[in-house]
């Protein structure tokens, strides 16, 4: 009676094997099985990881198989008494997120060697098996992982040529041959599973100038004069933007011209033109702190307070060829003020003076 009981158990274990389908989450639920990656590219090689969980502890001379599809190819995975050369290895006491990262290596060998902390392995067909030399004495995780370590064919495991699902079986036998566990699951490949989400994002650039005029007003010996505007700049160019500043010639009446800055600043009583910027690290100066409430606060207030004063400015010679005055190294949305400056000498020719200068942003896609 107990062997036909028997004969009918294992009759509707087989019947449930073949009509349940398999999932990951159903495999690992029954049997702690981790395996990773479960998705690879057609004919590529790839460094499987199989991990599983030692229930109560494996013993010496436990053996575990792993059974790939027959469109797998093993032909290159290299098990060797050379440690450096073996592409497989047992690991001790990982996790399950990560089964075949930390814990202890055991690098497999091809020959059975006792007492040298290696296990046996070997390749039959399509079944890999490794038989542990040291018992796994806890209950922790464990994992095989295949590795390519470049030995002339740069290949681990390579997966079938053709899209699908394939059947890969894991088995654990005690030191008796007697399975201990059993599990299989589905290792897809190609992308026929996958969605593939895409989205594009424009590039942009803006320039905004808050006015396309800047009154230096009347000159006087006795002071400085100054204007300002500001320049909005917005991008998502990756690695940001580059504004420059330049000009149609100098800043002249006629033939006459007022000499460009040079020194670095414009002081009363002394001809001298420039322009000076909020930012830092541009080809153009950046405007000296005249408002010192607060202190260190480089702002458009510090153009305002020195028109008409005696604060000498800090500022840089327009010329024809661009200059920067503003930059950025990751996507930006910031407001720059530009300030010129300007001041006369007892001997420059009375008339009304102008230039064009002209303001441009690259995006740095």
């Amino acid at each position: 009676m107990r062997k036909k009981r028997l004969i009918f158990i294992l009759t509707i274990f087989l019947l449930m094997l073949t009509l349940l389908p398999f999932s990951s989450g159903d495999v690992l639920a029954a049997s702690s099985m981790v395996i990773q990656p479960h998705q690879a590219d057609v004919s590529s090689s790839v460094e499987y990881c199989f991990g599983t969980y030692s229930w109560g502890g494996f013993g010496a001379n436990y053996k575990m198989a792993v059974e790939f599809h027959a469109d797998f190819d093993l032909t290159d995975l290299t098990i060797s008494d050379t440690d450096t050369a073996s592409e497989v290895s047992f690991f001790v006491g990982t996790s399950q997120s990560t089964p075949c990262v930390g814990g202890t290596e055991r690098i497999a060998e091809a020959t059975a060697t006792a007492d040298n902390d290696r296990d046996f392995a070997e390749i039959t067909g399509n079944t890999f098996e490794i038989t542990l030399e040291d018992a796994v004495t806890d209950s922790i995780w464990v994992g095989i992982k295949f590795k390519d370590k470049t030995d002339g064919d740069s290949n681990a495991v390579v997966t079938p040529a053709d899209v699908g699902n394939y059947m890969t079986i894991f088995r654990v036998f005690d030191d008796a041959g007697a399975v201990e566990l059993f599990t299989a699951d589905l290792l897809h490949i190609g992308g026929a599973n996958q969605v593939e989400i895409s989205a594009s994002v424009d590039p942009s650039l803006s320039l905004t100038l808050s006015a396309n005029t800047c009154a230096l007003g009347t000159f006087s010996t006795s002071q400085i004069n100054t204007c300002s505007y500001s320049a909005a700049i917005a991008t998502n160019a990756p690695t940001g933007y580059t504004a420059s500043i330049k000009d149609d010639g100098n800043f002249r009446d006629g033939s006459n011209d007022i000499d460009d800055v040079s020194g670095g600043a414009v002081a009363d009583g002394t001809e001298a033109y420039g322009v000076s910027t909020t930012d830092t690290g541009a080809t153009i100066s950046q405007i000296n702190d005249a408002d010192t409430d607060p202190p260190d606060l480089i702002n458009q207030d510090d153009c305002t307070i020195m028109n008409g004063d005696t604060i000498h400015a800090n500022a840089s010679a327009i010329t024809t060829a661009n200059q920067s005055f503003s930059l950025a190294t990751a996507p930006a949305s910031e407001t720059v003020y530009l300030c010129h400056a300007a001041s006369i000498s007892t001997i420059t020719p009375a008339g009304t003076y102008s230039h064009i200068a002209t303001i441009t942003v690259v995006g740095n896609f």
